[in-house]
């Protein structure tokens, strides 16, 4: 007989961009080698998460996200947006992004330790959201204050998002 327990906690992943795929990797090693059963956690990324327009909206993210660091003028739209977006501002485009992944964590409600920024103001009146922060610097688009945990690398770090 096999008893399917509910998992306790989701990492969610964003692969976008050059880390953010692997910012959840080692929580993943380390819950393997500590004994945390893999079980207590389920894995799950925005793209498998979402349907409809949601899914092609993330699409077109990973696409954008890819194209801006080849600079032109795609990567001056993305710094453009990028820039002149506030991390805990709710937008249309993130309330688009968003629904599948509300929906999902409002009827399966649990923590959940996210690999990018743009994933904390979508999920932070739901769920607690932890945000895994990869990063040695912190740019200001990445300074969320909505997150319950922030993990960081390294102390600088740690401090910057302290100043918020």
């Amino acid at each position: 007989m096999t008893i399917n327990k509910k998992p306790r906690f989701c990492l969610l992943y964003l692969e976008i961009g050059r880390g953010h795929p692997f910012y959840l990797d080692g929580l993943i090693e380390n819950f393997q080698s500590s004994g945390v059963e893999e079980s207590d956690y389920m894995v799950g990324d925005v793209y498998s998460l979402s349907n409809n327009l949601s899914a092609s909206g993330w699409g077109l993210v990973r696409r954008l996200y890819s194209l801006g660091s080849r600079g032109r003028l795609i990567s001056g739209i993305y710094n453009k947006y990028r820039k002149g977006r506030k991390p805990d501002q709710k937008t249309a485009l993130l309330s688009i992004l968003g629904k599948n992944l509300r929906r999902y964590f409002s009827a399966n409600k649990m923590p959940v330790i996210v690999s990018h920024p743009l994933l904390v103001p979508m999920l932070a009146d739901i769920v607690p959201v932890y945000y895994q922060h990869g990063e040695l610097v912190c740019p200001d688009e990445a300074a969320t204050a909505l997150a319950t945990i922030i993990f960081v690398p390294i102390e600088r770090t740690r401090d910057r998002f302290l100043a918020l």
